[in-house]
């Protein structure tokens, strides 16, 4: 069963900022044609959030930045490899240090199972997964 939660909340808790910041920063997205909100096929009181395909232009062709990959670029692989390392190292060691949940999407979660081909399941809610759920971000997630 899902857990019924705000969409704004799970966002406010994701980002760890005010719950009035996010409620306004939602709206602008969704104004601007970035981001939609639906309700869900099976249960009315969920919502979802979505990033539109104007929204994920935007954050392709932005997110890195084209310095950022240019700079990453001229770095050998090795090197690449090492600092990407040494930066989920920090990243978790931030989150445990200051006792945060973890994040990630679904595929990397303790609770996501393959099951054969292209069937997934979560074993938090206990209900299978379609595949394009399986890269959105969870916010139940477990490292």
């Amino acid at each position: 069963m899902h857990t019924l939660i705000d969409p704004k909340m799970a966002v406010t808790e994701y980002l760890g900022q005010t719950k009035g910041t996010v409620s306004q920063t939602l709206k602008v997205l969704e104004r601007k044609k970035y981001l939609s909100k639906h309700s869900d096929d099976n249960d009315k009181r969920i919502t979802h959030l979505n990033v539109t395909n104007t929204g994920n232009s935007l954050l392709r062709d932005s997110i890195p930045t084209p310095k950022f990959i240019r700079a990453c670029e001229q770095l050998p692989d090795d090197l690449q490899t090492e600092i990407s390392l040494a930066l989920n190292q920090l990243l978790l060691s931030f989150i445990e240090s200051n006792e945060m949940k973890s994040f990630g999407v679904c595929s990397s979660c303790r609770y996501h199972q393959q099951k054969t081909g292209e069937h997934y399941f979560c074993n938090l809610v206990e209900e299978p997964l379609k595949k394009d759920e399986i890269e959105l971000i969870c916010r139940e997630h477990k490292s």
